[in-house]
């Protein structure tokens, strides 16, 4: 025993310092048509920690003189923190060398993928409103078959995004009550507030987002209830603990799905874990692949216990900004998607993303699982990603093709299995 312990604090070591080199970074890269911009990303604060049996977290504050910002009790997960001018990376090398730790991380940035990590800022353009209904997606869906099967009544999902706006005529009776991880109050907007919160010279680059993903999921299933939580600000940046707080929160309040347009690149063990609690307690997570247009994983979509959802166009292919590979376990519409808007006169806006792929099979989940809620999550899943219409080109290792509503919920009712697992 004497003799493995300083090798056990070495390996953690060394495991703390690479942990704390990976916030993530940014450079400058052209997002399609727009100018390129800096992507600068705000360092979030805290340190994420678990603890070894029996250790309180009483007791290793008052060693390490740090304090608990946030405590998310169904994943038994800490932020600390210290006021004492110590860096992250000090003090998660200093935590993994106490016998009481048993994970201590960074973190981290993560951002909606239209304000990219890699600088591209993908925007919006105005659209009119008649244009919402007659675009090409949805008759690319088949929605009149597939809504004479389901329009997801009863199930609710959660928009995790900017917030939602509740004046928008689209939501009229569509939203229950939610929370704003932001500003920490009860009103998740959708809001502006004039402030360049990320340093890169675009203002309120990703406001709006929100609204426009819950639209489609409200265009597509529309009798699905919306939970909309704020955890983006009008820039698009968020980080990790407070999403893994919002997955639980959303759980804990009644939400059968979790549309997660947003991502952390690299993997997150905080969130793979949030991803698997939500899964073991019935709620399906959908997460947005990312628009690195390259095989890059995206957490939490890329949890074993998530669907992760690319993009397509019109002709069926990947879009170009779209992430794959293996990780990637389906694809939907993404490209010149046109939905609800709070900030142009027709309250309607274009915008093309995976962000806007992922909560059209967030939709067809909601309506999976009112035609057949006697079903796990793993089978709602799986009926997603094996009733597909093909990718045309290249799939680059993506797992199944774009999704298939009707497909889909006309081979529910022939299901009689049970599955639990997880996809991949």
């Amino acid at each position: 025993m004497t003799t493995t312990r300083p090798i056990l604090c070495l390996s953690r070591l060394l495991r703390g310092l690479l942990a704390a080199t990976l916030f993530v970074g940014g450079g400058l890269v052209a997002g399609g048509a727009s100018p390129a911009y800096a992507a600068v990303l705000p360092t979030p604060v805290g340190v994420i920690v678990h603890l070894t049996a029996g250790e309180t977290i009483d007791a290793l504050n008052a060693r390490h003189g740090t304090v608990t910002l946030r405590w998310i009790p169904a994943l038994d997960a800490y932020l600390l923190w210290a006021n004492d001018g110590r860096t992250a990376a000090e003090l998660i090398v200093e935590l993994l060398g106490d016998p009481g730790v048993a994970e201590a991380g960074a973190n981290k940035t993560m951002r909606a993928p239209e304000v990219a990590f890699n600088g591209g800022i993908h925007r919006w353009t105005s659209a009119p409103a008649t244009a919402a209904g007659a675009q090409w997606a949805l008759a690319a869906l088949n929605l009149p078959a597939a809504h004479a099967m389901s329009t997801g009544a009863g199930v609710t999902v959660a928009v995790i995004d900017t917030g939602v706006d509740s004046g928008h005529p689209l939501f009229s009776g569509a939203l229950v009550a939610g929370y704003d991880f932001v500003d920490r109050d009860t009103t998740p907007g959708d809001t502006r507030n004039g402030i360049d919160e990320n340093g890169n010279g675009v203002i309120d680059e990703a406001a709006g987002h929100g609204t426009h993903v819950a639209g489609i999921i409200r265009m597509v299933a529309p009798s699905a209830p919306i939970m909309p939580l704020r955890v983006l600000d009008s820039d698009g940046n968020a980080d990790t603990f407070t999403l893994a707080e919002a997955m639980i929160w959303a759980a804990d309040h009644g939400a059968k799905v979790v549309n997660v347009s947003m991502g952390q690149h690299g993997s997150s063990g905080l969130l793979k874990e949030a991803s698997e609690s939500l899964w073991r307690r019935g709620v399906i997570v959908v997460g947005a692949a990312g628009n690195e247009a390259e095989a890059r994983t995206s957490f939490p979509a890329a949890s074993k216990c998530a669907v992760s959802v690319t993009a397509t166009t019109k002709t069926g292919s990947l879009a170009a900004f779209a992430s794959y590979g293996t990780s990637v376990d389906t694809a939907a519409p993404g490209e010149s998607i046109v939905s609800a808007f709070p900030f142009t006169p027709s309250s309607t806006a274009t915008w093309s993303g995976t962000s806007m792929a992922a909560p059209f099979a967030s939709a067809e989940a909601a309506m999976l699982i009112a035609r057949r809620g006697d079903l796990p999550p793993g089978e709602i899943a799986r009926l997603i990603i094996r009733h597909t219409v093909p990718i045309v080109g290249p799939t680059n290792g993506v797992r199944s093709g774009r999704i298939n509503l009707v497909g889909a919920l006309r081979a529910a009712p022939n299901v009689t299995t049970r599955t639990t697992s997880c996809l991949q």
